[in-house]
């Protein structure tokens, strides 16, 4: 079966805003600077909007110049726009925490961190995976083992618009929603056309160009769905409610399929 890709898109800073792409290398880990950055908190443990809604207004963008390629991050309140340069690792390491990851980071300088505590109201770091860092999937449940970035679980996450268009047909229907639920809701990397809703559930590889990607898992849905992308607000429990009555599987919430690297670039 053919199937159109109709967006590419990369979350540099782990809950925070994506970028859409026409192109992207891809690695082991997934799309080239997914998930490569993430905000931790004093303790070293990661944040996301699951707690923290408001990240969805920390925006990010590339810029290349003369200099070099660089990460421009756009904080609410701040006038002026941070800037990393993205191949230059900084010195300072820490241990950090995603889930059950421990691993070793690279700290981004004070200024960004002191404007990022100002935002969030605490004390945190932005930090971002380097040399030393070193993570693998630890998914008991499924026999895949992989090098990840910063994501919470695995390299690339593919969502079928057909299976958002029968989400929204049942919010209009069940939940009574006028406004269409958008697909950055779901975040996802790779966004295609497929001829049925959830076709993605069954497929067990992927070939873009000289990409090739295996299915792993189906993607768990958490609370994030529910808060908008563009205001950072939670009005309600949609769509995550809708979801529960037909898509899910003991007690997860299933919406989208998430694959891993075989190798290429899109």
């Amino acid at each position: 079966m053919s199937y159109q890709i109709v967006s590419l898109y990369v979350y540099p800073i782990k809950s925070c805003s994506g970028i859409e792409l026409t192109e992207s290398e891809v690695t082991e880990t997934g799309l080239r600077w997914d998930r490569s950055w993430m905000i931790v908190d004093s303790d070293g443990v990661f944040l996301s909007q699951r707690k923290r809604n408001n990240m969805a207004l920390l925006k990010t963008a590339f810029r290349q110049s003369k200099e070099g390629l660089f990460l421009d991050i756009s904080i609410p309140n701040f006038d002026m726009e941070f800037s990393i340069e993205t191949f230059k690792e900084p010195q300072e390491t820490m241990l950090a925490k995603v889930w059950d990851s421990e691993v070793q980071v690279h700290v981004e300088n004070e200024e960004i961190n002191k404007a990022l505590s100002v935002f969030l109201e605490q004390k945190v770091k932005l930090v971002r995976v380097g040399s030393k860092t070193k993570r693998k999937t630890i998914l008991p449940e499924i026999s895949v083992y992989t090098e990840v970035s910063f994501t919470d679980a695995l390299p690339v996450l593919v969502v079928n618009t057909q299976s958002l268009a029968d989400l929204n047909l049942k919010l209009n229907s069940e939940a009574e929603i006028s406004r269409a639920i958008p697909m950055n809701r779901f975040r996802a990397n790779v966004v295609v056309v497929a001829e049925n809703a959830f076709e993605e559930d069954n497929w067990q590889s992927l070939k873009m160009g000289s990409v090739e990607l295996e299915s792993a898992k189906s993607c768990s849905r958490c609370v994030i769905i529910t808060i908008d992308q563009n205001t950072g607000e939670k009005l309600n429990s949609e769509p995550l409610r809708t979801l529960s009555n037909y898509r899910k599987v003991g007690n997860k919430v299933k919406f989208g399929q998430y694959f891993t690297v075989k190798t290429g670039s899109f």
